[in-house]
């Protein structure tokens, strides 16, 4: 193997970004294994390990384990039935249905658990109060301020992410074989349980998998439904350590290893089922993928549809818009209360909504450029220019993808809490890298694979520098491919809610920061207002993306590989 220049700048630029990457990590596990003995000295010690055994760690521990295995079990049924629905079967309308299935993914879990705290609040929320009007309840049908409240809010936000998962694993299956088994005499219920479902086992585990990731380490459904009502999980033990007086980095530190080694472990069973795909039956006669008839379920399956939409997209967006339009909320329905006194609110005297909308803009976009071009220069260097030692730098930066994002933010937090860096917006935009960059690598790598080598091979007989092909010839290629990445992360930071609270300062809140303190201190109809407001940037960028997205291979492929 030579030692061109270019290789030995290669593999010098992927060790300064392993680097930067570990820093962080390992400044949690130091900070893990210390205690405060000063204002600056500290001893080594394991005392913040032994307070996890308190008993209201323990209780945020099991909480967390239960809403996560409830918002699993939710997600991975909602997510596999509908993936399957539209993919599979005559559905009707199907294709209208894999566009619309995944707005709640463009939104996120902050957005939806504040506007189910209007839908389902025990006294003023918009169901309960209806169904006491109609003679159903004389009390509340559904507490959202509940374990089982932030199950199933969390849950149906996590539905997408399912669908995305497995709906290319529906997708691949010789449909000959559902059919052999309905000329055996199998129903199609029987046929998809029989044959469908265990053929995409092991998508469907890792999507299973992977939302249980997402729901433990998840602190914005908690933090406004579960925090305010006794209900605490690891997610909001940490950033409790961290934002109280005088903070508690160190046993922060310490509840973000044990979140850590939960994360790493699911994952870890998480590829190895994602690598068991092998047995997804894929031929190679071109079998045409003929939809399943679902008969007379064909309207019943129609219906189930409509009811996910209904609680996951009409009626959060439904009871914001409402609210944000009145002049006050008291859980009844008043057209003659319209206002649109709470927009004005938002950018009034005193609002910092537009501070957090420029801040959040500046640094998505920002941030979205860098990770992008990192994530070029990283997937040339261990696909194309295969760099020595280009396995494990490989493994070495997937590693964000097993961290949350809290302990990400406690590591960067007490990493630069002494530096220039330190309350201003690019501690922020730093995290956002380090997290994200993962996710937009696997966007790129997949936009790569498109590019034959043969390309840059002939561009190299023919005298052309590594520079000239890759301005050239390779950029050009891959473009829709970068474009797709840079759109996806951007929606990403955009929403992105537990780093940004625990960095951020008095005039570096983002859009979520600025929501989430709206809760607390504005007006119902303030709060519906800028909530309607950061649900209309999202979905105006998620139409962007799919726009371009859909004319390659598809949005649905995209997302799946950036995930």
């Amino acid at each position: 193997m030579r030692f061109t220049p270019e290789r030995i700048a290669l593999t010098l630029f992927t060790l300064a970004v392993v680097v930067l990457i570990a820093a962080p990590l390992v400044e949690v596990v130091i900070r893990s294994l210390e205690k405060q003995t000063g204002l600056t000295s500290h001893v080594w010690s394991g005392a913040n390990y032994q307070q996890l055994k308190a008993s209201e760690i323990l209780s945020s521990a099991r909480n967390s384990v239960v809403i996560a295995l409830g918002s699993m079990v939710l997600a991975t049924v909602i997510g596999v039935g509908l993936s399957w629905l539209v993919t599979r079967t005559d559905l009707p309308l199907r294709r209208a249905f894999e566009i619309l299935n995944l707005i709640p993914f463009f939104l996120s879990p902050l957005i939806g658990s504040i506007a189910w705290t209007y839908l389902a609040d025990p006294r003023t929320g918009f169901i309960n109060r209806l169904a006491r009007s109609a003679g159903i309840s004389h009390g509340a049908i559904f507490n959202v301020y509940s374990t089982f409240g932030i199950i199933v809010v969390l849950g149906l936000f996590l539905v997408p992410f399912v669908i995305l998962l497995t709906g290319a694993a529906f997708r691949q299956m010789d449909s000959s074989l559902e059919h052999a088994a309905a000329a055996c005499g199998a129903s199609g219920w029987r046929t998809a349980l029989r044959v469908t479902l265990p053929l995409a086992g092991p998508a469907i585990t890792a999507a299973a998998i992977l939302t249980f990731v997402m729901a433990i380490e998840d602190l914005s459904v908690p933090l406004v439904l579960g925090y305010g009502n006794g209900i605490q999980t690891l997610s909001t033990r940490i950033y409790d350590a961290v934002q109280t007086f005088p903070p508690n980095y160190n046993f922060g530190a310490a509840l973000g290893c044990v979140m850590m080694l939960i994360t790493a472990v699911c994952l870890y069973f998480q590829r190895r089922a994602m690598r068991d795909r092998g047995y997804v039956t894929v031929t190679g006669k071109g079998s045409r993928a003929e939809p399943l008839r679902l008969g007379k379920l064909r309207w019943w399956a129609f219906a189930a549809e409509l009811l996910y939409l209904l609680f996951a997209a009409l009626l959060p967006i439904g009871i914001l818009t409402l609210i944000a339009f009145s002049k006050r909320w008291t859980g009844r329905i008043d057209f003659d209360d319209l206002t649109l006194d709470n927009f004005h609110a938002l950018f009034g005297k005193g609002s910092i909504v537009k501070t957090a909308f420029l801040n959040s803009l500046e640094l998505s976009a920002l941030c979205a450029c860098v990770v992008v071009a990192l994530s070029v220069v990283l997937v040339y260097a261990i696909e194309r220019a295969r760099i020595t030692g280009r396995r494990l730098f490989e493994v070495c930066l997937t590693v964000p993808v097993a961290v949350p994002g809290l302990v990400l933010g406690v590591g960067l937090l007490t990493l630069l809490l002494k530096t220039s860096l330190f309350g201003t917006l690019w501690i922020i935009g730093v995290a956002y890298i380090v997290r994200f960059l993962p996710f937009a690598q696997r966007s790129v790598s997949a936009a790569f694979l498109s590019v034959h080598t043969e390309l840059e091979e002939a561009a190299r007989t023919s005298g052309a520098s590594l520079t000239r092909y890759v301005f050239r010839v390779l950029l050009p290629l891959v473009r829709p491919g970068l474009v797709a990445g840079w759109l996806l992360v951007f929606l990403t930071f955009m929403r992105e809610l537990p780093m940004s609270a625990l960095l951020q300062t008095t005039g570096t809140q983002t859009l979520s920061v600025a929501l989430l303190n709206s809760r607390s201190f504005d007006s119902p109809g303030v709060t519906a207002a800028f909530t309607l407001l950061q649900a209309a940037v999202l979905l105006v960028a998620a139409a962007v993306f799919w726009t371009i997205t859909t004319r390659r291979d598809g949005a649905s492929s995209d997302m799946a590989a950036g995930l």
